[in-house]
């Protein structure tokens, strides 16, 4: 494995002081010199970094909301449109467990989709569409596989939407080796439209196409202090979270990484950052999740690139059963020996966590210790 001083920074992240708060930045205008300088973050402190000037395709300087809407006319996109009455859309795929969703799934027009995401009226001299749901609703569509494929494979940009795929140079070459592609992902949301905090267990480049953006991005070791569940963070906003039920969110502040995507930007997401995402005006981008494990570990349902990998979903299996044995008993012996499992495997990974520094109170089991 890497070095304990390199495995504690791939787990708690650089010091934001040293960026000011800011996710590095790599220019890309010479492909090579980029592709080096992500190489040695990718392969060392595996870090967030936005690669700016890149070419991207046309996309960056071709795209607006008449150019998109003529792009696949009237076509109907039967897997629905997030619409949101309020707050930070909490996405199907990374909802907390045993939570409502807080938007409802409409199947609509891709040009009606594009102009209530954009503002813009039907056509010349008419008014804006009606809401679904609510004035100030929020329009957000995540690209998904339709059809026959729905549900079992990944979304693939080439297939689903040819035309706009034409016009996209996704950094295969630079970020990834094109054979680790997982899925290319369109997403097209309404200014002001907020996604909650969430992870995604395969690394991702986010490549901005058109509008403003702002990313918020925390290191996994702040999963505890932000109380993710399954894949979410139920501290969306440390911010402003409620210090009554999350009293540990204030401690990821200092950690937050900030970046500004404008078009022609490529954020890299590395496996197991959480990140929240905020569109300053209409915006589209596309996604690419690459494999960054070994083939084995990545399930062959696992069309969103959001499941645990094989093993930590084995492992996480034999915890619960370790739990449901340790049920049996009663206190103290429940918590001795609950305390005694949790100690025993971490001296077996070598750590407390990585770099064998990490406060108790950052891992997501302190929040529901045994016992």
């Amino acid at each position: 494995g890497p070095p304990q001083s390199l495995s504690r920074e791939r787990f708690h992240g650089p010091d934001p002081a040293a960026t000011g708060g800011l996710v590095p930045v790599i220019d890309g205008r010479d492909p090579s010199a980029a592709a080096a300088a992500f190489a040695r973050v990718y392969h060392g402190p595996r870090h967030p970094v936005v690669i700016r000037g890149l070419d991207v395709g046309p996309c960056a300087a071709r795209w607006d909301a008449a150019y998109l809407a003529g792009a696949e006319g009237n076509r109907l996109l039967t897997a629905g449109v997030h619409v949101c009455p309020a707050g930070p859309v909490d996405l199907a795929g990374h909802r907390p467990p045993n939570t409502p969703k807080n938007f409802a799934f409409r199947a609509m027009p891709w040009r009606e989709f594009v102009e209530r995401a954009a503002g813009i009226p039907a056509g010349p001299g008419r008014a804006p569409h009606a809401p679904v749901l609510g004035p100030g609703e929020s329009y957000y569509m995540r690209s998904v596989a339709e059809g026959r494929r729905a549900g079992k494979e990944p979304s693939d940009l080439n297939r689903l939407f040819p035309r706009l795929a034409a016009d996209v140079r996704l950094p295969a070459g630079v970020v990834y080796a094109p054979e680790a592609l997982h899925s290319t992902v369109l997403r097209v949301a309404s200014p002001r439209t907020e996604l909650a905090t969430h992870f995604d267990t395969m690394d991702n480049a986010l490549v901005q196409a058109l509008g403003d953006k702002n990313v918020s991005l925390w290191p996994p070791a702040q999963a505890g202090n932000l109380y993710v569940a399954g894949s979410s963070a139920r501290a969306d906003d440390p911010d402003t979270a409620d210090p009554a039920r999350f009293p540990r969110a204030a401690r990821a502040r200092a950690a937050r990484l900030e970046a500004t995507l404008r078009p022609g930007d490529v954020l890299f997401i590395p496996a197991l950052w959480l990140h929240r995402v905020r569109c300053e005006s209409f915006s589209v981008a596309v996604n690419a999740f690459w494999r960054g494990l070994p083939a084995d570990e990545h399930g062959a349902k696992d069309v969103y690139g959001n499941r645990p990998p094989v093993s930590a979903a084995r492992a996480l299996a034999l915890a619960e059963q370790a739990a449901a044995a340790l049920a049996h008993l009663p206190e103290p012996y429940r918590s001795f020996y609950g305390r005694a499992a949790a100690e025993r495997l971490e001296e077996a990974l070598g750590a407390s966590g990585p770099g064998g520094e990490q406060d108790a109170a950052e891992t997501p089991a302190a929040d529901g210790a045994v016992g």
